[in-house]
């Protein structure tokens, strides 16, 4: 179960990118080096990224 969905983290650039900068995002909060106002302005950028409407699924390079 968790081999598959590592697999499927794998092979989408959107998941990897929106996963090392929340990863990134959330290591500088919690040692001090990023401000709140600035964590959430992140962290909800990233989201926005994550879910944003990335094209057609049949399209090859869409951005998935």
């Amino acid at each position: 179960m968790i081999r598959d969905i590592i697999e499927r983290i794998g092979t989408s650039a959107t998941k990897i990118a929106f996963l090392l900068i929340i990863v990134t995002v959330c290591a500088g909060f919690l040692i001090g080096k990023l401000p709140i106002q600035e964590f959430m302005f992140v962290v909800s950028a990233a989201t926005t990224f994550y879910f944003a409407y990335k094209g057609d699924n049949n399209q090859p390079y869409a951005g998935k």
